[in-house]
């Protein structure tokens, strides 16, 4: 479980640890915790943050010896679905709508290797009518962030193939945004 008080968060078996300001490269910043067990979100600023921790393994490699770009892709997409759940759009949603990704931009700002344990953040950044902006980030447990970068997503009517407006499940959690 976790209970935000002043300006500590508690996580699971009494874990406190101090909320830090992650900024990314882009100048976009928000608060991190230094410390996650499991996908965790904060609430209590209008926005929804959700930490995903990952160990490097070794089907996540390449021949370097560290975290290959395409899997670095999927834990992207792995941290927006816990994000996606956080906001309380079901995977498979019995109304058919569906989310997509339709523009990456993400910057490769150093190495992960075999065994680490990395904590990737993702929280929203720009609200538009049928698309919205999210921000991911990998920290390393020296606080390092050797990948940050940017979503664009939008829900589509499976049905009809085509973008809807921005549902409120997701847009309620862009009102703070920057």
């Amino acid at each position: 479980s976790v209970t935000i008080s002043g300006s500590s968060v508690a996580i699971d078996q009494a874990y406190t640890c101090p909320r830090r300001a992650v900024t990314l490269a882009n100048g976009l910043s928000f608060d991190a915790l230094s410390y996650n067990s499991s996908a965790q979100s904060k609430f209590g600023d209008g926005l929804v943050k959700v930490e995903s921790p990952v160990t490097v393994q070794e089907r996540h490699t390449d021949e370097l010896g560290h975290l290959n770009h395409v899997q670095t892709v999927k834990f992207m997409e792995d941290a927006r679905e816990d994000w996606y759940a956080q906001c309380g759009q079901p995977v498979f949603d019995p109304a058919g709508y569906g989310t997509v990704v339709v523009n990456i931009n993400y910057n490769y700002r150093g190495e992960c290797f075999l065994g680490e344990k990395l904590t990737i953040v993702t929280g929203p950044v720009k609200l538009g009518r049928t698309s919205f902006v999210l921000s991911h980030a990998i920290l390393k447990a020296d606080g390092s962030t050797p990948f940050d970068g940017l979503a664009t997503c939008l829900i589509m009517d499976m049905k009809t193939r085509q973008a809807i407006p921005v549902p409120d499940w997701i847009a309620k959690h862009f009102q703070s945004a920057p």
